[in-house]
C-alpha cells in the first residue's frame, strides 16, 4: 500500500507490518473522526473489522491486537505477528515465520506442532 497525506504523516521508508485491507476503512474511520455505524434504517450492519493504521502511518511502532484471517475458494490462511500459518485447500497447515522467510521457502510446521495446533484452533 502506498499513503500519501502530507499533513497528516511524514514520508517514511518501506514498513513492514502485517496489515490486510481490512485495515483501510478503520484508518479512514480514525482520520476523519466519524464512527462506523451499527444500523442502517432498521438492519443492523456487520460491525467493522480490521485495525486503524494511522499509528504506522505516523511513523510509531504498531503491533496489531488481532490476528489476521483469510480464506478464499478453501485456500486458508493465519498471520498472528511474525508467524503466518496456511494451507491450501484439502492439504496440512504449514508454517512460516514471515520476518526470517517473507518468500515462504521454509515450512516450520514439523518442528512447531504444538504452535500449528493452536493457531489452527483460534
Amino acid at each position: 500500500m502506498i499513503a500519501h497525506w502530507p499533513k497528516g504523516f511524514a514520508q517514511q521508508g518501506t514498513r513492514h507490518a502485517a496489515c490486510h485491507v481490512v485495515d483501510i476503512l478503520p484508518t479512514i474511520l480514525e482520520v476523519t473522526g466519524v464512527c462506523a455505524i451499527v444500523e442502517l434504517g432498521e438492519t443492523e450492519v456487520q460491525a467493522v473489522q480490521g485495525e486503524s493504521l494511522l499509528t504506522l502511518l505516523k511513523g510509531a511502532d504498531w503491533q496489531r491486537e488481532q490476528p489476521i484471517f483469510f480464506e478464499h475458494e478453501g485456500n486458508s490462511a493465519l498471520r498472528m505477528g511474525r508467524f503466518k500459518l496456511v494451507r491450501q485447500y484439502g492439504m496440512k497447515w504449514e508454517l512460516y515465520d514471515m520476518e526470517l522467510d517473507r518468500t515462504e521457502l521454509r515450512n516450520l510446521a514439523a518442528g512447531a506442532r504444538d504452535q500449528v495446533r493452536d493457531m489452527a484452533y483460534l
